[in-house]
């Protein structure tokens, strides 16, 4: 017998209360089991139904990236730019990103800029369990976390600066 859509909520719930209860209890002040539930599953429902209603979201982002990634072009061609997104276009455009794509990307050395990127995302790319868990930590960023690996299509972006060196990390011993 499948699984019914219930026991996909449960398993749902189950993984964000293992994974980020304790965040958003910190962040949101909401630590009781039942609210963070209710919270959840109202963040849950306005994900589906009003930012990825018809199955796909416009959602932004601001990456570093190297001079010959720009000049090969941006638009179009699918591929690998990260899991942090957001749906808010301020809060993108003024993120001063820590790393190039994600936690296993670093920003690369020599001629970079920084570079606004607007793209369709599909909701079944999005990590749902984390991106709730974001949001109800902290709403003001409108974090939309998309699965490890997913190709995203390009549809406009925007350089912010000029081009500038960025130096090579430098490692403790």
């Amino acid at each position: 017998m499948g699984r019914t859509h219930d026991d996909a909520i449960a398993a749902e719930l189950q993984q964000f209360h293992e994974h980020w209860g304790d965040y958003v209890c910190e962040l949101s002040g909401i630590c009781d089991r039942r609210e963070a539930e209710q919270s959840y599953m109202g963040e849950r429902e306005w994900l589906l139904k009003r930012l990825f209603a018809g199955g796909e979201a416009t959602l932004f982002r601001t990456v570093v990236l190297a001079e010959d990634e720009v000049d090969q072009g941006l638009t179009g061609c699918p591929r690998d730019l990260g899991i942090f997104w957001t749906s808010d276009k301020t809060t993108a455009m003024h993120w001063w990103p820590g790393s190039c794509y994600s936690d296993s990307h670093v920003i690369p050395t020599g001629q970079v800029c920084r570079v606004f990127l607007k793209a369709v995302i599909r909701l079944e790319d999005i990590d749902l369990v984390p991106t709730i868990g974001c949001r109800l930590g902290s709403s003001w960023e409108g974090e939309i976390r998309l699965k490890e690996g997913t190709n995203v299509c390009v549809e406009e972006f925007e350089i912010l600066d000029s081009y500038f060196i960025s130096p090579p990390l430098v490692t403790s011993p």
